[in-house]
């Protein structure tokens, strides 16, 4: 403990000590509300009731996937709902009664380590939907945000906007101008326009879907979903189809990303191209926000390279999957328990 205290200083003295602000922006993105919940109520007698739907849709978004048994294994450890409450209160949006609960982030994630229950970390995987509509007797187009042209477009939206934030997952369509309209007009006669659309975005996973009239009421799915649908509620069926689809896929992707906070391991963390007390400042506060760390101590420093011990729950591949989505840190390597990453902000 000396020689880390020594090091401490070491670095102080070294470096010119600077104030600085920073945001963790990755890629996935981080969920900017991640531990707030809007949900409606009709009235304030529902408030107890509506904090319990609160309650538990943070933590399935935390976790991921709507399973109860967390719910309870919280709850029988002694922990009431509101204890991990930050604060709530009534508000109106868009003509619309809202409690918004407001959990605390760090109260929260410590009973849920506590009790060993897997999450999935701050940074959420950005899901670009490409849907192609071919109506009938009408040129095909691309579904976007905010050029929407038919009744299943308009109630397709909310439902994704909802599960977006239900699970803490960006769910995105293009956005297109006049021009991006006239350019996927003219190479769908020549060529397909996906790849001319997907090269402006950056995205984790891709869901493509063709949606074409094959007849009155009468439409064909397919891509990533594959179905026959007809019938005079045929928008309802498809909406309903493309919400279970991405539901299922979002769970399979949270769970992917998961972290045990049953298992720990002690690994080594190799920074280099730390270069002054701030690149050493805005460095360790990433890394120390990570879920999968424990706790992390300095082993040593020289020639812009730092060393950390750290306790980590999981295993290092577990640590380098968080660590690989912030853009700071590029990854070197993985040698025996060693990590390796070089830092540029």
């Amino acid at each position: 403990m000396v020689v880390v205290k020594h090091l401490y200083f070491k670095l102080k003295k070294f470096f010119l000590i600077v104030i600085i602000i920073f945001s963790n922006t990755s890629f996935g993105k981080e969920f900017n509300e991640l531990f707030i919940i809007n949900e409606p109520i009709s009235s304030s007698s529902e408030i107890e009731k509506t904090i319990n739907k609160s309650f538990n849709r943070m933590i399935y978004r935390l976790i991921g996937k709507n399973d109860p048994s967390y719910i309870w294994k919280i709850i029988n450890s002694g922990t009431s709902r509101k204890d991990l409450i930050k604060s709530y209160s009534i508000k109106n949006i868009n003509n619309q009664s809202f409690l918004v609960v407001s959990f605390d982030e760090k109260k929260t994630i410590s009973k849920l380590r506590s009790l060993s229950v897997p999450i999935v970390g701050f940074d959420r995987p950005v899901i670009m939907i490409l849907i192609n509509f071919q109506p009938e007797n009408k040129s095909p187009y691309f579904l976007s945000t905010n050029y929407q042209k038919s009744n299943f477009e308009k109630s397709l939206i909310p439902i994704l906007n909802n599960l977006s934030k239900s699970k803490g997952v960006f769910l995105e369509l293009p956005i297109f101008d006049l021009r991006d309209i006239k350019n996927n007009a003219e190479f769908n006669l020549l060529e397909d326009p996906k790849k001319n659309i997907l090269d402006k975005y950056s995205y984790d996973f891709l869901v493509d879907i063709n949606i074409a009239n094959i007849g009155y009421l009468s439409w064909n799915i397919t891509g990533d979903i594959n179905k026959k649908i007809s019938g005079i509620d045929s928008d309802k069926q498809m909406i309903i189809e493309i919400e279970n689809y991405l539901t299922s896929k979002i769970e399979k992707i949270l769970l992917s990303s998961t972290l045990d906070f049953s298992n720990e391991s002690n690994i080594d963390i190799v920074i280099e191209g730390i270069k002054d007390y701030q690149d050493y400042l805005a460095s360790r506060k990433v890394i120390e926000r990570l879920l999968s760390i424990n706790n992390i101590e300095i082993m040593s420093f020289a020639n812009e390279k730092i060393t950390y011990k750290a306790d980590i729950y999981g295993k290092i591949e577990t640590f380098k999957k968080e660590v690989e989505n912030i853009p700071i840190f590029s990854f070197i390597n993985i040698e025996n328990e060693q990590i390796s990453l070089s830092y540029g902000n």
